[in-house]
């Protein structure tokens, strides 16, 4: 999860940073959300090419844009949509959960606040082991760590029995 703020200006610097971010995470197969003020307006894809090509190489590293309207508060006192501008974005790779997200009316800056909720898959209360095990730091080995909690999410992780699986 990450929020972010882009200055005005830096659109080529922050594109090639940005996106060199998205594919490592894609490329290790890290789940992200990352939401901010880009100062980039995705109601100009049909104007200027470099954000449609800067959307669609998004696009193209599996991520998706959750927000497609004006967040500015200010647009809510406009009446002409020529002035609304689409700088807050949010993007995901998030595929397993349904994901709703919108803009609630909420005028606490100049900014509306955006926001995403991801359907949370509960535990199984009698898959979820009683016992409680200490780590001691003294001795702390990284690698071990991330075993010990991979075989223990294999373990507690139960699948929603409504949910269909992936296919």
């Amino acid at each position: 999860m990450a929020s972010m703020y882009m200055l005005q200006g830096l659109f080529t610097f922050f594109r090639e940073m940005f996106l060199n971010t998205i594919r490592y995470l894609s490329d290790h197969k890290h789940l992200y959300y990352i939401c901010g003020d880009f100062n980039i307006n995705l109601g100009n894809l049909e104007v200027k090419s470099n954000i449609k090509d800067y959307v669609n190489s998004l696009i193209s590293l599996s991520c998706k844009l959750l927000i497609s309207k004006p967040c500015l508060a200010s647009y809510l006192l406009v009446v002409s949509d020529h002035s609304a501008t689409i700088i807050d974005h949010m993007y995901i790779n998030d595929n397993k959960h349904d994901i709703l997200s919108g803009i609630p009316i909420y005028e606490i800056s100049d900014h509306l606040p955006i926001f995403a909720i991801a359907k949370q898959i509960q535990p199984n209360a009698r898959n979820i082991s009683k016992n409680n095990q200490l780590r001691d730091m003294k001795c702390f080995y990284p690698e071990n760590f991330l075993f010990d909690l991979q075989q223990t999410l294999n373990q507690t992780i139960v699948l929603d029995p409504d949910v269909p699986p992936d296919t």
